[in-house]
């Protein structure tokens, strides 16, 4: 994550507790230059994909979320955005932009934690792994 470290703009430090394990979270605030387009025009899509911003990183046009991830497996990581809003039923990934960057596959260790989470809850936007 040494990356986003650079670019973070404010870090914080959290824990939190899973079946009692401590977990301790890093919290980076981070800004990205805004894309152009502002925002996906693929009709096909949902509203609320339609008006999400997107932002610029290495010449991509990507939602926050993919930006972060883009980011972290520059430094290594493997992951997907973890689509809580619009997967609510069906559980979806994501490692590019809708409608074609849906992840095919999750590892199935992850895809077991998940499965045992409230989905809408207990995941984050991200999921990433070593």
């Amino acid at each position: 994550m040494e990356i986003l470290k650079s670019l973070a703009t404010e870090i914080q430090k959290d824990v939190r507790i899973l079946d009692s394990d401590v977990i301790n979270i890093t919290n980076f605030k981070m800004q990205f230059e805004p894309a152009e387009p502002r925002y996906l025009t693929d009709e096909r899509l949902s509203k609320t994909y339609l008006s999400k911003p997107l932002v610029k990183i290495d010449n991509e046009n990507l939602f926050g979320e993919l930006a972060i991830l883009r980011f972290l497996q520059k430094d290594g990581w493997n992951g997907v955005w973890v689509d809580t809003f619009h997967g609510r039923d069906k559980k979806l990934f994501w490692n590019n932009l809708p409608p074609e960057g849906q992840a095919s596959l999750i590892e199935s260790s992850i895809y077991n934690i998940l499965k045992k989470s409230d989905w809408t809850k207990d995941v984050d936007d991200l999921m990433y792994f070593p």
